[in-house]
């Protein structure tokens, strides 16, 4: 029996409903959400499933899960913000805005680097607990410290954790504030926008989504040196309140499509959103046009923006004019200028993958969401 869809769909984009029954049809899905806003607009706004894997909890409309790697979207944007005010410079040293970073030969990093994963930062040196890793100033202290793992710019691997601390502790410098307080203040909260990167409030839990685990936890696809970094920091329980109240920007945003859409519309619109300017479009276009070209592990050959992937042969968009990010699991924010469109996409079904860039729900609605475009 087909399963109950809750939300608004406009005619135009049928296919986004149409490849989202069809996911639940095949039985890939627990509870999910997709969204899509086109000029500023909500025109798809879906839900539907279970928000436990007992399938026991209606997913509602304001189940929130969490985002793993999709949170770096919120990431990005704020550095983007920083950027645009003139606070950050992206070529300068990071040490201009964290002076203790520059130590252990790292003086060269740039907030440029971070961005594209070139930073020589994937992981870190010495084995790391999972409860560390609720620890900020441990953290950075730790960051700080170490040495990088090869030349910064001479290549690119993931900064899977390492990612958000080190941006974060950026905009901390420079802001007085967390990564999550400053992005509730610039973003959240003047857009509406329900995305929280870590909990705050404990009466929260009762809209949060509980996961679908995979049997196995490391994916096929990571090795050499993302095997290095993903293994730098011990296993744990993702779902307990330390870790989800945890100021971790990379990997600990909790949100559902809506949200992500949301936050991809001020993207989408040139960093302008229902009359508020949030970003220039100066730094839009950069976020959005090619920075670099290369390989990166685990992903293989990538096309960078200012953090977001491009459309490329081995990492594929909806357009070849969208940029995107996602995380573990299948969730992911696309945004494209030119159609004013932004995507979202949550759910609790954490699918292990054989490659990178492969998950059957994901490119169904990506291709959906591809065809729907060509009309606009």
């Amino acid at each position: 029996m087909t399963i109950e869809i809750n939300g608004v769909c406009e005619e135009q984009f049928l296919p986004l409903k149409e490849a989202f029954v069809a996911n639940f049809d095949a039985g890939l899905e627990i509870g999910a959400s997709v969204a899509v806003m086109h000029q500023g607009r909500s025109v798809v706004d879906l839900w539907a499933g279970y928000a436990d894997p007992e399938r026991t909890l209606p997913w509602q409309q304001d189940t929130i899960v969490c985002v793993y790697s999709t949170t770096k979207a919120m990431v990005i944007t704020c550095i983007l913000k920083l950027v645009s005010d003139g606070k950050i410079d992206l070529d300068e040293p990071l040490a201009t805005y964290w002076p203790e970073f520059g130590q252990a030969g790292k003086s060269g990093i740039t907030t440029k680097h971070v961005l594209l994963h070139q930073a020589g930062m994937p992981g870190f040196t010495e084995a790391q607990t999972f409860e560390a890793m609720h620890d900020w100033d441990y953290v950075i202290d730790t960051l700080a410290r170490q040495e990088p793992w090869f030349e910064p710019g001479s290549q690119a691997c993931y900064h899977a954790l390492t990612f958000g601390f080190i941006l974060g502790e950026v905009a901390r410098r420079l802001t007085g504030r967390l990564l999550s307080e400053y992005f509730v203040e610039e973003f959240a909260r003047p857009a509406g926008i329900d995305f929280h990167i870590g909990l705050k409030d404990p009466a929260i839990l009762g809209r949060v989504a509980k996961f679908g685990l995979p049997e196995v936890s490391s994916p096929p696809f990571v090795e050499g040196m993302a095997a290095r970094a993903f293994d730098s920091v011990a296993e744990g329980d993702w779902e307990s309140w330390a870790n989800q109240s945890a100021e971790m920007p990379s990997a600990n945003g909790f949100g559902n499509a809506r949200s992500i859409a949301h936050l991809g519309a001020i993207l989408a619109m040139n960093g302008e959103l229902d009359g508020r300017r949030y970003l220039s479009p100066e730094i839009v276009e950069m976020a959005s046009t090619e920075q670099s070209y290369m390989d990166c592990e685990p992903m293989g050959l990538v096309r960078f923006g200012l953090g977001f992937g491009l459309h490329s042969e081995g990492f594929s968009s909806p357009t070849p004019t969208s940029f995107h990010w996602g995380g573990y699991g299948g969730s992911s924010i696309v945004m494209d200028c030119s159609k004013g469109v932004s995507f979202g996409y949550a759910q609790n079904n954490l699918t292990l993958r054989e490659k990178v860039d492969e998950d059957v729900r994901l490119d169904r609605l990506w291709d959906a969401l591809g065809s729907v475009m060509e009309g606009l």
